[in-house]
């Protein structure tokens, strides 16, 4: 018996065993994501499929099993919307749908076995009409239908040579088509090992047909069932906020779009997946970017609901998804710069940026909320204008996470400049941004310098203390050699940290050094130089008296000078840049304490000037 309801003016909800819902036909349109219940490729898995076969067996698994008796197992809800063909548009519960399916497909492939038992052909031609049967289309046709079609490209008709007991073997290639191969073995194999006999299978048959129970809600119109599937809490693989987004965006599009934006957004997904990115952080970087959100605090499980309130009218936040293709072109496109900016090291341009790349070094894997400046940034026709925004946000970073500002700080910052980017009209607003985050770098100056004059290793990760190395002497040779060369690549693949009073120091060492005051000395920035990886260096622990020639030796003028000069005639620009640094004819606690003090003096042309 089926139990219905309406439900308000446009849905339709009832409860229907696996006999009725199979009375009808249903299509997975094209934008729906693919099968994956099961995935192929993961060999220990939370097997939902298996947990399904199951439950089912369960009840028939005792002697006295009683069909009649038995309990009903209900297996949740899909939400489904009818064509004008009588055939249902599924919105959600493919996976539900395509999994009994191929397990209706088995059932009849395994009475097909027992082909010596007469009384199971009536069994069988009730099996085949829940896989397939002849439906009247609107112009009074027979049709003979697949109770389910595949519309999305990935599955390439492997369910209809299932449903048709055709061979698939030889059909490879797709996520949808392996994963169903998959499952459908796992039945098989799932049947074979606990159904014992004929009458066993009928039971089990008999037990799906008529005791599992399924809600089907049915709407007027798709959007009714995507609004309607946004708010339901159902079983099976949830969609998180980013399918929702989506799901949304359908709502504004005409059936003939759909095809089309849902191979554009899987394409998004695959990117993002690829650069392994979490879909809703960039979503919330990207809306940061482009949007101003006002008041609204927006979180990673918040950003669907922002996106929703977006779709009605609204024009305080000013996001037009009634164009959902030009929506997602922009999307797809800030994914292509969110990639280039910090998996590449280039401008949105595609071109290499020094300065980029020198953030994705100082920022490492996990660093990204420099991402919504630059995306923000994206938007400037004039490189010169993006370049310059990239130098001063390096610079901020540096400050940021040396001067230890929390992570709300710090988004908190980066969307106010992203906003002031957004509105940018002219050279004075411009400038403005970029006083503004001058201003911001100053506020920290003190902390800055009480932190840096005291820095060593183990205050912060080693790749930072190396790309702070790297900085001091890049700064050097940039007055002597080229002052266009932003990028700190060499100085971080090239050369390696030196203690230049060991770590572990040799008696001779100890003693030539001399008193130790401040704790932890050797580990001090000023006890720290860069020196080439090819450089001898067996005597890396011995004193300073035999290791100051090595540094001679060295192409960085930061470490070549440590000890003596290097002349290149006067007034050149080599000896201008030499004259900056100080000289050490012996290496003790007060000349390390000195050099350090030099740096500092570096840093503020570096990163405050």
């Amino acid at each position: 018996m089926v139990n219905q309801g309406r439900v308000g003016a446009t849905i339709d909800a009832g409860c229907l065993n696996i006999g009725d819902l199979f009375s009808d036909f249903y299509r997975i349109p094209a934008y729906q994501r693919e099968y994956i219940w099961i995935d192929a490729k993961k060999e220990d898995q939370d097997n939902q499929v298996i947990q399904f076969l199951n439950d089912i067996h369960e009840p028939i698994s005792n002697a006295d099993y009683d069909g009649n008796k038995a309990e009903q197992y209900f297996i949740g809800s899909i939400v489904v919307c009818p064509t004008e063909s009588k055939v249902y548009q599924v919105i959600d519960g493919q996976q539900r749908l395509v999994t009994i399916l191929l397990l209706l497909c088995s059932i009849r492939n395994n009475f097909n076995n027992y082909a010596s038992c007469q009384s199971n052909s009536g069994v069988l031609e009730v099996i085949n009409r829940l896989i397939k049967n002849s439906h009247v289309d609107a112009l009074g046709h027979a049709i003979n239908e697949n109770r389910i079609t595949l519309q999305y490209q990935d599955s390439e008709n492997v369910l209809s040579r299932i449903i048709n007991n055709q061979n698939i073997s030889e059909i490879n290639g797709t996520k949808a088509i392996n994963n169903i191969k998959s499952a459908l073995q796992t039945i098989d194999g799932f049947l074979n090992e606990s159904i014992e006999s004929s009458d066993h299978l009928k039971r089990f048959f008999g037990y799906l047909n008529s005791k599992v129970m399924l809600v089907r809600i049915s709407t007027e119109s798709v959007s009714s069932a995507l609004q309607l599937f946004e708010t339901m809490n159902h079983r099976g693989v949830s969609l998180n906020s980013f399918d929702l987004i989506k799901n949304r965006l359908f709502m504004s599009l005409p059936g003939e779009e759909y095809e089309e934006i849902s191979n554009k957004w899987k394409h998004l997904s695959d990117y993002l997946n690829d650069m392994k990115e979490r879909p809703l952080r960039f979503m919330r970087y990207f809306v940061f970017s482009k949007y101003s959100i006002g008041g609204h605090k927006l979180t990673e499980n918040s950003v669907f609901d922002w996106f929703d309130e977006q779709s009605k009218d609204n024009d305080q936040l000013k996001i037009d998804i009634k164009s959902p293709l030009s929506f997602v072109n922009l999307l797809t496109h800030s994914a292509q710069n969110y990639k280039q900016f910090h998996a590449d090291g280039q401008d949105y341009r595609g071109k290499p940026n020094a300065r980029i790349k020198n953030m994705k070094i100082l920022g490492g894997s996990a660093a990204r909320q420099h991402l919504i400046v630059l995306l923000a940034a994206s938007r400037m026709k004039e490189i010169e204008k993006f370049n310059r925004v990239a130098e001063e946000l390096e610079k901020c970073m540096f400050i940021f996470l040396l001067t230890k500002k929390t992570s709300q700080t710090i988004e908190s910052t980066y969307q106010q400049w992203a906003k002031t980017i957004q509105s940018l009209n002219g050279e004075e607003s411009f400038d403005n941004l970029l006083s503004d985050m001058k201003k911001t770098r100053y506020e920290n100056v003190g902390v800055f310098k009480q932190i840096f004059s005291e820095l060593s290793m183990g205050d912060i990760q080693r790749y930072r203390l190396k790309y702070v190395l790297a900085k001091l002497s890049q700064h050097i040779d940039r007055i002597a050699y080229d002052p266009s060369d932003e990028s700190i690549c060499k100085y971080m693949d090239d050369y390696q940290i030196e203690h230049i009073f060991p770590q572990d120091p040799e008696i001779d060492a100890q003693n030539e050094f001399g008193r130790i005051e401040v704790d932890n000395i050797s580990q001090r920035l000023g006890n720290l130089t860069l020196l080439e990886s090819s450089i001898n260096t067996s005597l890396s622990n011995g004193p300073y008296s035999k290791k100051r020639e090595i540094y001679s030796e060295s192409k960085l003028l930061l470490t070549k000078c440590i000890y003596q000069k290097a002349t290149v005639g006067k007034n050149t620009k080599i000896d201008i840049a030499v004259n900056k640094l100080k000289q050490f004819e012996n290496w003790n606690e007060r000349n390390v304490i000195k050099r350090q003090e030099m740096f500092y003096e570096f840093a503020q042309e570096i990163w405050l000037d």
